[in-house]
């Protein structure tokens, strides 16, 4: 044996699927290995060499399989449903029988495989390579096709109902009593193809053979096929032609909008503003042209939302539930505007309405409900919301982090360790829940800890080392190291000039190491930053008062500080507040 290979026997893996996983993330190869009838639901095969294995009967539902090869691979009967398969090769493969619906097929290599009486309905085949390809009787409803490669193929009673063929390559290819039905044959070609006893009902061979310019939905259907493979901006194009062509029709407009949409959401233009504005132009055009259709409405809402437009977004959003009631993300969406303008009840609703609607699908509702009972100070409420999030989903690093910090507004600091813990440990780039672990272990007087915590908020985020200096020079401050503190406050002072918290901390620390006059500096800037910051008043009067003496310049202070906050008064030495002495 190979020392993979002795590895691999040593393994505890307790499935097949497990050692399989186990075999590939080594490096053994697998070729000609045999897992007839093996369960390897969900199995993570990337880049794994099946050549010549036996896999008939196999069930890789949902597995990944991108980049395999499984070229002359026996897949006969094997259950594929969902699997990701892109580019893997197929070549020579038997999948006779095979079950691959909505299986994702793309840019795979097929030639020569036996695909006789498949299950292919719905699957991505988008730009595969099926030269020569065996597809009798195989079922290929509503299969992508478009600019698949089919020459010399033979589909001979194969059903096609409803497939897209767009641009698909067809030269040679048998179809023989084949079900065309509905089918997309745009700009395909079809040259020396075999369509003896096809059906070819609500196909139009024109468009597919001899492309007519001025046919606004030819135009559309090739823009449908770009949406597809994410080319926003070639969709974009045959948007514009088919609207050209047919300025009422709505859909293409709908088409173009969310395309734009798209662009501006994953900032893939250098003009998003521009992008947003143009997808909410097209959503307004298919609202004239119909103004009963609700999606549009949603779209618009969310791009207006996303333009920070939250109250025109809470209008659109209502109008989509009004056309549909049974909607969940038109709730959800909803909701978040109303939590942005901080209408917290209103939110509330929207997101326990999504809970009650999708109980299968509210991880984020859940998440987002609980910030909010957070907002309006309902610790124990937002500690439920996210229990349930983190029973739909024991990893989401999110729910732990916020149900942490729900963990300190109760002064539950172990359990809040223990969450932000949990979170850095699914996700060890979520910066957040360092600073909150840090703040929790300052509580518990652990100020090592801490440091080591804003130690690390600094190191990993430098947009964010602003407040990890501050926080950061507080635990110093509390561990007694002044001039550490003093340099931290120097550091954010630096990267945040206009921090009037910064200048009034660092002047208290100025204050207790005897440089009275520099502490007084540093509460002029405060005050001048923000004349309204009573606790910049409070600490300079107690400079004037205790440590330089100038009890009229003390007085002055004291009484500002206690107009601005009248709770400061406790604050307040005796002379200024006798009935409380």
């Amino acid at each position: 044996k190979t020392e993979k290979e002795e590895l691999l026997y040593s393994s505890e893996s307790e499935s097949i699927k497990e050692c399989i996983e186990e075999a590939v993330k080594i490096g053994v190869t697998l070729g000609r290995a045999d897992l007839r009838d093996a369960n390897l639901i969900e199995a993570d095969l990337t880049g794994a060499n099946l050549s010549g294995a036996n896999l008939t009967g196999a069930n890789l539902t949902e597995a990944c399989l991108t980049n395999v090869n499984l070229s002359g691979a026996n897949l006969t009967v094997s259950n594929l449903i969902e699997a990701g398969l892109a580019e893997v090769n197929l070549t020579d493969a038997n999948l006779t029988e095979a079950n691959l619906t909505e299986a994702y097929l793309h840019a795979s290599n097929l030639t020569g495989a036996n695909l006789s009486g498949a299950n292919l309905g719905g699957a991505n085949l988008t730009d595969t390579n099926l030269t020569g390809v065996n597809l009798t009787d195989t079922n290929l409803t509503g299969t992508k096709l478009f600019w698949a490669n089919l020459s010399g193929a033979n589909l001979t009673g194969a059903n096609l109902t409803e497939a897209n063929l767009i641009e698909a390559n067809l030269t040679g290819v048998n179809l023989t009593d084949a079900d065309l039905t509905g089918a997309k044959l745009f700009w395909a070609n079809l040259g020396g193809a075999n369509l003896t006893g096809a059906n070819l009902s609500r196909v139009d061979l024109k468009k597919a053979i001899d492309l007519n310019p001025q046919d606004a939905e030819a135009y559309y259907n090739r823009g449908l096929a770009y949406d597809e493979l994410s080319n926003d901006n070639q969709a974009i194009k045959d948007y514009d032609k088919a609207i050209e062509l047919d300025p009422q029709l709505a859909i293409a407009y709908y088409k173009r909008g969310h395309a734009y949409s798209l662009i501006a959401c994953f900032k893939r233009g250098p003009d998003l503003l521009d992008n947003y504005n143009q997808a909410i132009k097209d959503y307004t055009k298919v609202i004239e042209l119909d103004s009963q259709l609700a999606i549009a409405y949603y779209r618009r809402g969310s791009d207006y939302h996303a333009l920070g437009n939250r109250n025109q977004a809470i209008e659109d959003y209502n109008k989509a539930i009004e056309l549909r009631l049974q909607w969940p993300m038109a709730y959800f969406h909803r909701g978040k505007a109303h939590e942005t303008l901080g209408n917290y009840n209103q939110a509330i609703r929207d997101y326990s309405k999504m809970i009650e609607m999708t109980q299968n699908n509210t991880l984020h509702a859940y998440n987002d409900r609980g910030r909010v009972y957070l907002k309006l100070g309902n610790h124990n409420q937002a500690v439920i919301d996210f229990n349930k999030a983190i029973g739909l989903n024991p990893q989401d690093a999110l729910a732990y982090y916020k149900r942490g910090s729900a963990y300190t507004e109760l002064d539950n600091f172990n359990k809040a360790i223990e969450d932000h813990s949990k979170a850095i440990d699914y996700d060890p780039g979520f910066m957040e829940p360092y600073n909150r672990r840090g703040k929790a272990h300052e509580a518990l007087g652990d100020y090592n800890q801490a440091v080591r915590n804003y130690n690390k908020v600094i190191e990993m985020n430098q947009d964010y080392t602003f407040c990890a200096y501050n926080e950061r020079a507080g635990a110093y401050l509390k561990l007694g190291n002044h001039n550490q503190a003093i340099e931290d406050y120097n550091k954010a002072i630096e990267l945040n000039p206009k921090s009037d918290i910064a200048y009034v901390r660092r002047g208290i620390v100025y204050d207790e190491l005897g440089n009275h006059n520099q502490a007084i500096i540093d509460f002029n800037k405060a005050i001048e930053l923000d004349p309204q910051y009573a606790v910049a008043y409070l600490g300079r009067g107690d400079v004037y008062y205790y440590k330089l003496g100038n009890h009229n310049r003390a007085i002055e202070d004291y009484n500002k500080a206690i107009e601005l906050d009248p709770q400061l008064v406790s604050e307040i030495p005796c002379l200024m507040t006798p009935d409380n002495c």
